[in-house]
């Protein structure tokens, strides 16, 4: 088992040298240990394992990509596909998932790391989490069981209840976990709120991004160069805020 030193590991994943100008010698100060599982995921020449607070590799640093542990699993990408390990390096959930979400730049652009698009899976919420699969999301559990199928191109929120979800990223609607349709599919953006009653809505409006200069366009939403105006409606479709 590979042994690893503080200052070994990658700059992205440690500012104490940038603060102080000291090599680090404990892990403390380059990373932090999950609670469940007592490792630490860290990253050498831009390739991710987990540590223990001795600093062996429990988990080998082989990896293009890791998230934060969650529930006890890793979620780790090998051949650009996403999968979960435990704090045993055993495969729980195989590696099929594509990811989320990918980074980019303030303009949008994707961009590769170590070969592979760089982006993110989700995190475990009560055993459950989305995933994607051959180009769908939905929701898996962790034994890899499905939880909600692949159906959608996008699931933008979900609850324990209700999912906000899209055939074509264009036009959203509410569905529960049996696929029942709860709003239709006639909003521009939709996503829920901290209270299921009521859901975000957003509109599309004849404001132009043009209009808008870059540094005030990474705080506002646009669909098709239009500006997105967002109100609240409740679970019969009734506007309670206007967009």
């Amino acid at each position: 088992m590979k042994t690893l030193q503080p200052k070994d590991i990658d700059d992205d994943l440690r500012c104490y040298y940038e603060s102080t100008g000291e090599l680090p010698t404990e892990w403390e100060q380059v990373t932090f240990f999950d609670e469940v599982t007592d490792l630490a995921v860290v990253s050498v020449d831009g390739i991710y394992g987990a540590v223990n607070r001795d600093g062996e590799a429990v988990i080998p640093l082989i990896y293009h990509c890791a998230m934060l542990f969650s529930e006890g699993l890793l979620a780790v990408k090998k051949n650009d596909k996403w999968g979960y390990v435990d704090k045993n390096h055993n495969i729980v959930i195989p590696f099929e998932y594509e990811n989320l979400r990918t980074y980019g730049s303030a303009i949008g652009a994707e961009f590769l790391f170590n070969g592979s698009f760089r982006g993110t899976v989700g995190y475990f919420r009560n055993g459950e989490t989305i995933a994607r699969k051959n180009g769908n999301m939905g929701f898996i559990n962790t034994k890899n069981e499905i939880v909600f199928p692949f159906l959608y191109k996008e699931i933008n929120s979900a609850t324990d209840d209700y999912l906000c979800v899209s055939h074509d990223k264009l036009k959203y609607g509410l569905v529960n976990f049996k696929n029942e349709i709860i709003l239709p599919f006639v909003y521009d953006r939709l996503s829920i709120t901290d209270n299921d009653d009521y859901v975000c809505f957003g509109e599309k409006s004849d404001e132009i991004i043009a209009n808008y200069d870059r540094e005030n366009r990474q705080l506002l939403d646009f669909q098709d160069d239009k500006l997105l105006k967002f109100g609240i409606v409740n679970l019969k479709g009734e506007i309670i805020v206007p967009a």
